[in-house]
């Protein structure tokens, strides 16, 4: 990964675009979290292969940004 823009930087997390590496993590996320699948209205499960497809056309297109949040000590998802 190139040297992450960090937006809306706070102490503890920051937001940045996502990328392609970030599938996995999405992928827990949006399968394994109950409430935030509410909370974005994601009303199913998806195979890591739509997410991949997901982030790789979001990466693709100027008129959107998908935005990850990180922890700031490692760099790590806090998805």
């Amino acid at each position: 990964m190139s040297e992450a823009i960090k937006y809306l930087q706070g102490e503890k997390v920051y937001l940045r675009c996502l990328e392609p590496q970030d599938a996995t993590d999405l992928y827990q996320y949006v399968n394994n979290d109950l409430e935030g699948r509410r909370l974005t209205g994601t009303q199913r499960p998806f195979t890591r292969r739509q997410i991949e497809n997901y982030i790789d056309a979001t990466v693709q297109d100027d008129t959107r940004v998908q935005f990850g949040i990180f922890l700031q000590d490692n760099d790590e998802s806090a998805m």
